[in-house]
């Protein structure tokens, strides 16, 4: 059902004029209200930001990875080819003229579109699943060379990526949150993670990356590794990355590797004990689809990848791994956990409701998937998780008395997120934290909320390629977690530009990540019902 509701979609919408949506004409649910401006909103959180960098604590460097995806349809054509304050469309790095070569990796490719924006000398090198590429026209792909994947039924090479190599040997690796097809780029949410251009070093190999490691280890478990890829990474000096505490993380389909990748990757990364004191423990998932329950086959009992493995794991609250699905916490064992040992668990996916009256409506419907409707178990799933107050939505703009709002921030508002955010915050209350202050790991992935994406008992092997980045606080590093809005559309934006800062293992850092929605985000309502693609394929 995933592919066909892309491809019903695709074949609806693919007259449309996207840069007409929201000018005259369009429907009432639609429009943008005559009364706002395009005029900047400065934001509160901001200032408060600034305030809190003074004090006692030592000068921290300021870095700033993420990027929001500039989209036409919310943001015109500014900011398009050129990069700042804290926005770039994917041409901002694919169509720099001083790139040599690109390798690529996603699980949808339209060449046409990639080759538009890409120098023609510069040479690409595509890993993709057999069956996801979109040829180019006849002529445009002697520059090309394809790495072609091989996966079983129902998995998929989705990992997004993109490691560029410029005419003077540095590189640059970028995460974006989009498959490289024009549509998923514009129309939902995405964001993308950079490095700066890193320099090329016949020292760089010498000295031990975590960073580097990882994106190794993960290039040398496909069936057929690139060297020359291998070699060249070895002398790019990654230490501005590993400065931030970043890590490479990944899963890779089982059946290649006894590695942990995944979700046992993850655990072992993060290594955490149960917090100590009266502290409150917020684990916060954004996803653009959402698997079944862990025991798909029965409806009885029904456990959560997140609720039932990922927060009790991740908390310290297993004796590792789970060896079965019924050595999770059942049901109802794993609520009565969660309360007394004061864990929150917070699953954002979009409502129905979001894409009726979010700007372009049911355009970006095709890149969600949460069929909950389907089974008995399926239905179980689902109720157990909105019963007990899991699922959590966008927080919609506040127009303020007399205020003026920024016309992107309106358009954006509700639009759902094509992003994958896994992360922690930790917190003396029981609804809420502070994102500037509280934020304990973050995580920037293209793995879904799926054991596809993550493995599960009793292998841990995920059927997946999936690749992200992790952030973890330490004595040296402070994360602190922005809303996008608030700092690419704000007038005094306290973003700076990672090209120019060059960061050392040692020094104070403040890693500013950013999400395309606010934080804490609002429970559902009562009426909210989770979208689900197989309820409503008429409307898609």
């Amino acid at each position: 059902m995933g592919q066909s509701a892309k491809e019903a979609v695709r074949a609806r919408w693919a007259q449309v004029d996207y840069e007409t949506l929201g000018e005259a004409g369009t429907s009432s649910a639609q429009a943008v209200p005559d009364a706002v401006e395009v005029v900047v909103l400065d934001s509160d959180e901001e200032g408060s930001a600034a305030e809190d960098a003074g004090g006692e604590e030592p000068e921290r460097h300021e870095v700033w990875p993420l990027w929001l995806a500039q989209s036409a349809l919310y943001d015109g054509e500014v900011a398009g080819a050129a990069a700042g304050n804290g926005i770039c469309g994917l041409e901002a790095v694919l169509g720099d003229t001083e790139l040599e070569r690109v390798y690529l990796f996603s699980f949808q490719y339209e060449m046409n579109w990639l080759l538009d924006m890409i120098p023609e000398h510069v040479e690409l090198v595509v890993t993709a699943q057999k069956g996801t590429v979109q040829e180019a026209d006849g002529g445009r792909t002697d520059r090309v060379r394809y790495r072609m994947v091989w996966m079983p039924p129902f998995s998929s090479h989705h990992s997004k990526m993109v490691i560029a190599f410029y005419q003077d040997r540095r590189c640059r690796v970028a995460l974006p949150s989009a498959n490289f097809t024009a549509m998923e780029a514009s129309l939902p949410q995405q964001m993308i993670w950079m490095t700066p251009r890193l320099a090329h070093s016949r020292a760089a190999e010498q000295r031990p990356s975590r960073f580097r490691s990882g994106l190794q280890e993960y290039l040398q478990l496909y069936p057929e590794p690139d060297r020359e890829l291998l070699q060249r990474l070895r002398k790019i000096d990654f230490a501005p990355v590993d400065a931030t505490g970043a890590a490479f993380v990944y899963s890779v389909p089982g059946a290649r590797t006894r590695a942990k990748t995944g979700l046992a990757q993850l655990a072992a990364q993060l290594g955490e004990a149960p917090v100590a004191g009266r502290q409150h423990s917020h684990y916060f998932c954004q996803s653009s689809s959402i698997g079944g329950p862990l025991n798909s086959r029965s409806p009885e009992n029904t456990r959560n990848l997140f609720v039932h493995l990922m927060v009790p794991l991740l908390s310290g609250h297993t004796k590792g791994l789970p060896k079965s699905v019924k050595d999770c916490p059942g049901e109802k064992e794993a609520y009565e956990l969660l309360r007394s040992e004061r864990l929150h668990p917070y699953i954002l996916y979009p409502t129905v409701e979001d894409f009726n009256e979010c700007f372009t409506g049911w355009l970006a419907s095709g890149w969600f998937h949460f069929h909950h409707s389907r089974t008995a178990a399926t239905r179980n799933h689902y109720s157990s998780l909105r019963d007990n107050g899991c699922f959590v939505k966008q927080r919609e703009y506040e127009l303020r008395p007399g205020g003026r709002t920024a016309l992107p921030i309106i358009r954006r508002d509700r639009v759902p997120c094509h992003t994958k955010f896994y992360i922690k915050f930790t917190s003396a209350s029981a609804t809420s934290w502070d994102s500037l202050t509280d934020c304990e790991w973050f995580l920037f992935t293209s793995a879904n909320l799926s054991t596809h994406a993550w493995g599960g008992p009793p292998s841990y092997q995920p059927k997946n390629y999936e690749c992200g980045v992790l952030y973890t606080k330490s004595e040296n590093v402070a994360l602190r977690v922005h809303c996008a809005k608030d700092v690419v559309y704000a007038a005094d934006s306290a973003w700076s530009d990672p090209e120019y800062f060059d960061t050392r293992e040692g020094e104070h850092i403040t890693v500013n990540l950013m999400t395309p929605f606010w934080l804490p985000a609002e429970n559902y309502d009562p009426a909210d019902v989770a979208f689900c693609a197989s309820d409503r394929p008429d409307d898609m």
